[in-house]
Parts: C-alpha cells; sequence; structure tokens
C-alpha cells in the first residue's frame, strides 16, 4: 500500500490527488465522480457517477 499525505492549502482548500494504480483498478476517467464518506475513524473515497450520468 502507497501511503500520500494530504496538505489544506492557505485557502482552506484540500486536493486528493489518486495514484494511477488506483484510477486504473476503479477505471476511473476525467470527469468521473467519487463520494466521500467517513465512518468516524477513516476517510472513505468511493468511486461514484459519471458527470452528467443521472441514470445511476
Amino acid at each position: 500500500m502507497v501511503r500520500h499525505r494530504i496538505t489544506i492549502d492557505k485557502s482552506g482548500r484540500t486536493k486528493v490527488v489518486l495514484p494511477a494504480y488506483i484510477r486504473d483498478k476503479f477505471e476511473l476517467e476525467n470527469g468521473d465522480q467519487v463520494e466521500i464518506t467517513d465512518d468516524n475513524e477513516n476517510i472513505i473515497i468511493k468511486p461514484g457517477k459519471q458527470m452528467g450520468d443521472d441514470n445511476q
């Protein structure tokens, strides 16, 4: 497992960059969205629906 640290910028924004092997494993493409939730201990990122795809 590769671990990455995330930094919050001066404006309070956070950018998460997924490594290529995770992007490829879940077949994520430009414009795809992910769901971000938590379980009180962990941040959970799940593949979501593609932008503009309201049928999922």
